[in-house]
């Protein structure tokens, strides 16, 4: 939640005007940031879990996907028209659906199947899609 709220702040420090395009640009740059996530993984497999560098370098991954969530959430109830109550909720509640949705099926499905490199790589694609299909959506 540190790392939302960080994000969210982030967000009204250094975007004035949230619009649609840096939106898709974020939205890209989620994608981007799953595939750090395998380099990294793959870069640190020979260090033990134990290590602290280690556990350090997985909490800042894990604040960096969270400030960007923050980032996108920031920049979704600013684009979104609506009441304010409206569209915090619509957005608030897609999130939270996403969430659940993402850690029951990566949990139970995804990974099982795909392993964590397979995984990695289906949300980075997925992230890739969405952000192509809201780049044709405001043509």
């Amino acid at each position: 939640m540190a790392g939302i709220t960080v994000g969210a702040a982030t967000g009204k420090r250094m975007i004035r005007i949230p619009a649609y395009n840096k939106l898709i640009l974020l939205q890209f740059g989620i994608g981007l940031y799953c595939i750090l996530v395998l380099v990294s993984i793959l870069a640190f497999r020979h260090l033990p879990f134990t290590s602290f560098p280690l556990q350090a370098f997985i909490f800042l991954l894990i604040f960096g996907i969270a400030l960007l969530a923050g980032l996108q959430f920031y920049m979704a109830t600013h684009i979104k028209k609506g009441s304010v109550q409206s569209v915090s909720g619509a957005v608030y509640s897609a999130d939270l659906l996403g969430a659940a949705l993402g850690a029951i099926l990566i949990s139970t499905c995804l990974i099982p199947v795909l392993g964590i490199t397979g995984s990695l790589l289906l949300i980075a694609g997925l992230n890739g899609i969405v952000a192509v299909l809201m780049l044709l959506k405001q043509k």
